[in-house]
């Protein structure tokens, strides 16, 4: 047995993994793909998609980490994506900042036609109770 620890944020990976599978970007993008001013930036779905993996990590609290994360290419791996594609903080600002009355609406109707398409899935996968386990997920 050793005492070493690969990564703090091990089921990070996984609740990553598990938003791409269950197809968030498409969500987003079909919900909230109008909330980019221009093509220049990440898409909606890859600032949905790191700020909700950012909320799970609840590493800290302040929108100044996703600049620290920027510069950790293990944050980048444990995530999935290059470390060029990681946002910063100013991105999440602004990303934040262009949501109006009725694109809160927008993203409050993605979350609901995400539950409700999972409710309708089928049964969950073996590995999504232990996913809502280790990110402290409440339901």
């Amino acid at each position: 047995m050793t005492r070493d620890n690969l990564t703090s944020r091990a089921g990070l990976t996984m609740f990553a993994r598990y938003l791409d599978r269950i197809g968030v970007a498409w969500f987003a993008e079909r919900w909230l793909g109008q909330i980019r001013k221009s093509g220049k930036g990440s898409p909606a779905s890859e600032c949905l998609r790191q700020i909700l993996l950012f909320l799970v990590d609840d590493t800290c609290r302040h929108l100044t980490q996703f600049d620290a994360l920027k510069d950790d290419p293990g944050y980048a791996a444990t995530i999935e994506r290059r470390p060029q594609d990681l946002l910063s903080s100013h991105a999440v600002k602004r990303f934040c900042g262009n949501f109006t009355f009725g694109r809160i609406w927008l993203l409050r109707k993605l979350l609901q036609e995400v539950f409700i398409w999972r409710l309708t899935a089928g049964p969950p996968l073996p590995h999504t109770t232990f996913i809502i386990a280790v990110c402290n997920i409440d339901l």
